[in-house]
């Protein structure tokens, strides 16, 4: 079980730190939007920043069936392309957001 002290001291402190933490989390922890909004709720409820949430929510963007599709479709420099694109908006998303 994740102690509520430690979701709000990754998750719910500088605006900078948890949404790189969430934006990580995101793509191994997203499953699918109805499961995720549990997830996401309970953290929420423990401490997680507000715009920790909105960074975590990237994970649909980065799962591996989306990768092999830009792969195998469109190439390496686009697949490249396309995470750094969403990893950045994530991010700076994820900040603008924390600060309302």
């Amino acid at each position: 079980m994740i102690s509520p002290e430690l979701v709000e001291r990754m998750l719910g402190g500088d605006a900078n730190s948890s949404t790189l933490v969430a934006i990580a989390l995101g793509i191994p922890f997203y499953t699918c939007g109805g499961a995720a909004i549990p997830f996401i709720e309970t953290l929420m409820q423990m401490g997680m920043n507000k715009g920790a949430v909105l960074a975590f929510v990237s994970g649909p963007a980065t799962k591996a069936e989306t990768f092999y599709a830009y792969n195998k479709l469109l190439g390496k420099k686009v697949l490249l392309f396309y995470l750094s694109l969403t990893l950045l908006f994530s991010y700076f998303a994820g900040i603008v957001y924390s600060m309302f």
